[in-house]
């Protein structure tokens, strides 16, 4: 559940324009689904999909991966403290 509210808070941060806190949140939901050993799929997969490529777009692929691994990498309440 929590990583569907991490990938929910995400698309929100994008909506708001905050594409640097959108990847690291999309990093924390993919690291989690993948921790949960849970497929993203439908909905939810083309949901992280248009994210990715709006954070692309935005960002460059560079910078998105960058800030997706630091989104793994960081502590769920740290992420969500921010």
């Amino acid at each position: 559940m929590i990583a569907y509210c991490l990938s929910g808070l995400s698309e929100l941060a994008l909506v708001k324009r905050e594409s640097e806190r959108a990847a690291e949140l999309l990093g924390a939901s993919e690291d989690l689904f993948r921790e949960l050993g849970v497929a993203v799929e439908g909905g939810e997969a083309k949901t992280q999909e248009r994210i990715l490529e709006e954070l692309h777009e935005t960002l460059g692929e560079d910078r998105t991966t960058e800030l997706r691994a630091k989104g793994a990498s960081t502590p769920v309440d740290e992420l969500l403290a921010a």
